[in-house]
Formats: structure tokens, C-alpha cells, sequence
């Protein structure tokens, strides 16, 4: 169902809710835009969801 790079963005995002795109994309190596498409597979899987702002709020673990 998920991707390798879905799975290492979530596997991140499990490490810490608090993660940015740029976090991810850092620590990932992958580029800004397949960061954006693997968040947005997880959101459609209902995996993650996005709780509060872009700027101060923080990744949320539908498992």
C-alpha cells in the first residue's frame, strides 16, 4: 500500500509530530515536492492528519 518513501516520511514523522516539510526534506534527502506527495498519500490513506496551522501546529498519527 505505501511507498518506501511514504513509509521513511511516516517512520520520521512517528520520531517526532513536530516535523516540518523542510525537516523531512532534510533529513530524507528527497526533494520538497515528493516530500509533498508522500505527506499527501498519507493524508488520503488517513494514515496523518494535519492538526493546526502550517506554522505552529503538528502531525497527528491516525494508525
Amino acid at each position: 500500500m505505501l511507498s518506501e518513501k511514504e513509509m521513511e516520511v511516516l517512520e520520521l514523522l512517528r520520531r517526532n509530530l513536530r516535523n516540518t516539510i523542510r525537516d523531512l526534506t532534510v533529513q530524507t534527502g528527497f526533494s520538497r515536492a515528493t516530500v509533498t506527495r508522500a505527506l499527501s498519500a498519507l493524508k488520503r490513506y488517513r494514515v496523518i492528519r494535519r492538526v493546526g496551522s502550517d506554522k505552529t501546529g503538528h502531525w497527528e498519527l491516525l494508525d
